[in-house]
């Protein structure tokens, strides 16, 4: 039997089911409805709340920070292909989720290169110290 003979042998009996049984079908879509639109209605709680918060707590961080990264204390200057600045990026922890502070891109991608380890970062600074030192004393 071809699809197209499936298709309307199933129109078919649908059209008797929702005939013989209107009451059923109407409670069946408002139920379906009902279940998308609190669906829709938490998610769209949840969503705004997150951007409200996000947003005002970005205004508090930048006003707290002085407009700069809170590690190189410098202000951002990467800009996209039109000359615009990038906006300072909202660090934050990705275990709980809470945020941390506005770093510049490449603080922001430093972190990211060493996956939030604060170990790795202070063994990077000890490498550097260790060799201004002895660049110093060599005259370099």
């Amino acid at each position: 039997m071809d699809q197209e003979k499936k298709r309307n042998r199933w129109r078919i009996k649908r059209k008797k089911y929702v005939a013989a049984h209107p009451e059923r079908v109407k409670d069946s879509k408002h139920r379906s409805y009902v279940k998308w639109r609190d669906n829709k209605r938490e998610y769209n709680r949840l969503y705004y709340r997150s951007k409200v918060e996000a947003d005002n707590s970005y205004a508090v961080l930048l006003k707290n920070q002085h407009g700069v990264c809170a590690i190189c204390k410098n202000p951002e200057t990467k800009t996209n292909k039109y000359g615009t600045v990038f906006s300072l990026a909202h660090d934050h922890n990705h275990v709980t989720g809470r945020y941390r502070g506005l770093l510049c891109v490449r603080c922001n991608m430093l972190l990211g290169k060493v996956h939030d380890n604060p170990e790795i970062l202070s063994n990077a600074a000890r490498y550097l110290r260790k060799w201004t030192k002895f660049h110093s004393i060599n005259g370099d």
